[in-house]
């Protein structure tokens, strides 16, 4: 017989559990882990700072959750998330027992990257979040309807506070419009309130009512380090009066150091980046015009090198972490906070050792993880699950746009592949579960019976 609903307070338990399991890599650091970037979401969050290359969404809705006292409270509500979009899929596909949850945490604890960025005061999570949230609002039939109402909600929050995670939104969207037209129309809708609220927040931070105001810096970064901008400013320099033409012929070849360096393109330009989006607009169309097939096969070539990259490390030393996170916390957070900070593995490049001895086993788990996961999406298929195989096309087409959002439009970095890989593994997981108790359970059977379609 299907198991009964149980109750609420140990599910309550079980989110808890499960996300202390998740923060592992926490409790070892000694700290949540931590990246340069970090310090502009708390900056969000500490003055209201709108910042130019980032969503208002990440700082103001999770990171101010310290209310100067601790970044432990965010990071704490961050795993508890995690576990709840685990806990709504699993709901979603037939699955109600807490303990398959708490089997689902820890062997993703295990063999997976997942608890490096449960435990990272960053968005990368939420690329995986925004494919399981996506999938439970199109596909949770069987749910109550202000569940799904707050998968949404997750949903919106998942997509919102990063702008690589629209593309992968897109690719479920279009994975589920494969399924019917109805399940794509809930996904849509909850792209456009996302839309909706960056584009409001950008129209009141820079007075440009659009999605991204000056993702054009990024892109151009992009072309630049591919060899694509260096020919538009030869033919075009003469003619127009672009201030980068002072760049001609000493353009970095590394689009980090074209946006980040301080002697760099980007902030030697007179009001920064912000004054120079259009003038990057202008070029990008010059550079995509003179050599469109060109500037695709960089642009593939990326992506590829991209969805390569499945490794932790990148973000897991102390590189320009107290100029920037650790200020904030000696600026407004108790002086114990600080010395926690300090006190950290990472802060005394001593992390970078328990997680890099991890990565040929998580790499094994995603391999074998893709190759069933793709067996049992067509043995779901065949046997009438629409639903299972609609879950593992998401994850596959959700990874496929992740790799081209971050690889083709900024840079091949090990973190962005590697923040959503780990679905590859819990995929399966979950699946097989499921189809199982299809096969044994005739009461399983009729309740998921409206999705054998």
């Amino acid at each position: 017989m299907l198991n009964a609903k149980p109750p609420l307070s140990l599910v309550l338990l079980a989110h808890v559990i499960g996300a202390v399991i998740l923060l592992w890599p926490a409790w070892i650091n000694g700290y949540p882990l931590l990246f340069s970037d970090t310090n502009a979401f708390i900056a969000q969050s500490l003055k209201g700072h709108f910042v130019w290359d980032k969503p208002y969404f990440y700082g103001p809705t999770l990171i101010a959750l310290h209310v100067k006292t601790t970044l432990w409270v965010p990071l704490l509500a961050q795993a508890l998330i995690v576990v709840n979009a685990i806990w709504l899929l699993m709901l979603s596909i037939g699955r109600q027992t807490v303990s398959y949850l708490l089997l689902s945490c820890s062997v993703l604890a295990i063999v997976t990257a997942l608890p490096w960025f449960t435990a990272f005061l960053m968005p990368d999570v939420f690329s995986g979040i925004t494919v399981m949230t996506l999938f439970v609002v199109a596909f949770g039939d069987r749910l109550k309807a202000w569940v799904r109402i707050w998968a949404a909600m997750l949903a919106v929050l998942s997509i919102g506070v990063h702008l690589t995670h629209l593309p992968i939104a897109l690719a479920c969207l279009v994975a589920a419009l494969i399924f019917g037209l109805k399940r794509a129309i809930y996904i849509f809708s909850v792209i456009a309130v996302t839309f909706g609220i960056w584009i409001t927040a950008n129209g009141l931070a820079f007075q440009q009512y659009a999605l991204s105001p000056h993702g054009s810096v990024f892109m151009l970064a992009r072309l630049a380090a591919d060899g694509h901008v260096e020919p538009v400013l030869k033919a075009q320099c003469d003619n127009q009066p672009w201030k980068l033409c002072a760049w001609q012929g000493k353009l970095p070849g590394d689009s980090d150091d074209f946006l980040w360096k301080p002697d760099g393109p980007v902030w030697t330009y007179p009001g920064g980046p912000i004054a120079l989006s259009p003038e990057a607009k202008l070029i990008i169309r010059q550079a995509l015009a003179n050599n469109p097939v060109g500037v695709g096969i960089s642009a593939t070539t990326n992506a590829l090198d991209q969805m390569a990259k499945i490794r932790l490390g990148d973000t897991l030393t102390s590189i320009w972490l107290d100029e920037t996170v650790g200020k904030y916390l000696r600026e407004y957070f108790p002086e114990d906070e600080y010395d926690r900070f300090k006190s950290s593995l990472q802060a005394q490049d001593k992390l970078l050792g328990y997680a890099t001895p991890l990565n040929p086993a998580h790499l094994i788990a995603v391999i074998v993880g893709l190759l069933a996961t793709i067996y049992l999406s067509i043995l779901a298929w065949r046997r009438g699950l629409k639903s299972f195989s609609a879950l593992g096309l998401m994850v596959i087409f959700g990874l496929i746009a992740n790799g081209v959002a971050t690889g083709a439009l900024s840079k091949p970095h090990d973190r962005y592949q590697t923040r959503m890989a780990w679905l590859l593994v819990a995929c399966p997981i979950w699946m097989a579960g499921s189809m199982r108790r299809l096969e044994q359970d005739d009461d399983f059977k009729t309740s998921i019976g409206d999705i054998r379609r």
